[in-house]
């Protein structure tokens, strides 16, 4: 049985996520605070979601949003042919100011784990790496969101196999509207 693997921003609670349907497949959303990452820097973390990846019933449908975005671009370049599909959510291919502050409560990693994070993820750029990926990407922007908008639009246009979709109503965080246009797509 195939496996949709969600891999949520770390400023948001994961459960907007849990909701999303998925049909046949298993729905795993990771959740940081349980991989073994003892110093939660980005390699470590994308390291421990790879594997993962690797550990689930094939093929995956890989889902990354906000700096999970991020995370899933790594991963994408190392997974040939093990992806059905790329699922990119307010995504981003380069670290940018902004990305790891947010004014959402009950964020899901600790404020220590941000900064290690944050200091892992400096420099980081996946623009050269893009042209790895080769599997159908899907990127996923909402209507308000104008943070992510232009990042988004270059990644859809960089890949061999990239498509953009706006959703309406939706920002920079995942809502029911996002998740149902994910969810067709996943049909």
């Amino acid at each position: 049985m195939a496996t949709v693997l969600v891999l949520p921003s770390v400023l948001t609670p994961t459960d907007a996520w849990k909701k999303l349907k998925v049909g046949h497949r298993n729905l795993q959303v990771v959740d940081y605070q349980q991989l073994d990452v003892p110093d939660f820097s980005f390699d470590q973390l994308a390291t421990a979601c790879e594997q993962l990846a690797q550990q689930a019933p094939q093929p995956v449908v890989l889902i990354g949003e906000g700096v999970g975005s991020l995370l899933a671009l790594k991963i994408a370049t190392t997974m040939f042919g093990r992806l059905d599909r790329l699922v990119l959510v307010a995504a981003q291919y380069k670290n940018r100011s902004g990305l790891l502050v947010g004014l959402f409560t009950n964020p899901t990693i600790s404020s220590q784990q941000k900064r290690t994070l944050s200091r892992s993820m400096k420099g980081l750029d996946m623009t050269k790496a893009l042209v790895h990926i080769m599997c159908s990407t899907y990127v996923y922007c909402g209507e308000k969101d104008r943070f992510s908008r232009q990042a988004c639009e270059d990644i859809a246009m960089r890949l061999l196999d990239g498509h953009l979709k706006i959703v309406p109503k939706m920002g920079r965080q995942i809502n029911e509207d996002g998740l149902h246009a994910i969810s067709e797509n996943l049909r």
